[in-house]
């Protein structure tokens, strides 16, 4: 079994390899299993636009898989018997064909390396609801190190804020020390790509809804009432 990260040099490598070995592979797994009865790996991902989940079964000699980041905890540390072998590569540069001609710099959501994620939804009711977000975020910045604006799928679909903050199974999956999720309701989609985090706080008027099945803390009350307080206390003691 090879198994290899999502990441953008983990998709251009293992189609590749797939290839070279003759093998199936499994791209952007949420979940890893070995089936007891032949020991083939059982591989679940998101389908349909993440409307969906299926479960692949591969039975050949050489199985492969992506996985997505943050859907396992980290491992904790120890010996694992394995042997590291260094291994010198010679490329010979007449086999290029390709030609670097410029490097341009790119702005990137990372929101998987935040320590404080904070997500906006639907309940928002506008694009102008992530300035109090953003608010918020730069008082929590100046003490507790990176922190970064997320938000559902419906933040997307209504061209609120663009694709590379959302979170869910068709976004970055993510494992903050606090995730505040500000008018989201809580859709399974979106609960899958952060309910892995450690603190998980919540602000929205449904008392009813998934989110608060998750969160640690949850505030029943509309945003624009709780966050312009909290920012205010947060300057005066940060």
């Amino acid at each position: 079994m090879l198994l290899m990260s999502h990441s953008f040099i983990g998709m251009e490598l293992a189609p590749r390899l797939a290839c070279r070995l003759d093998s199936r592979l499994t791209t952007d797994c949420i979940e890893l299993a070995v089936d007891p009865a032949d020991g083939c790996l059982l591989a679940t991902k998101p389908v349909s636009g993440g409307n969906a989940i299926s479960v692949f079964k591969c039975s050949g000699q050489t199985q492969m898989v992506t996985v997505r980041g943050n859907v396992f905890p980290p491992a904790e540390s120890g010996s694992a018997g394995g042997a590291v072998a260094p291994i010198s590569i010679t490329i010979d540069e007449s086999m290029s064909r390709t030609q670097s001609l410029e490097i341009v710099a790119e702005d990137t959501v990372a929101l998987d390396k935040a320590n404080i994620v904070i997500a906006g939804g639907a309940g928002l009711g506008d694009e102008d609801g992530f300035e109090l977000l953003e608010e918020l975020a730069e008082a929590l910045g100046q003490s507790f190190g990176s922190v970064m604006i997320g938000c559902s799928r419906m933040a997307v679909d209504k061209g609120w804020i663009s694709s590379d903050h959302q979170i869910g199974l068709t976004g970055t999956i993510i494992a903050p020390d606090v995730y505040v999720a500000v008018g989201i309701s809580g859709a399974i989609h979106h609960l899958v790509g952060m309910v892995h985090s450690k603190k998980i706080i919540a602000i929205n008027t449904d008392p009813s809804c998934n989110i608060f099945k998750v969160a640690d803390y949850g505030i029943v009350e509309d945003y624009e009432q709780v966050l312009p307080t909290l920012i205010k206390r947060l300057e005066e003691v940060l």
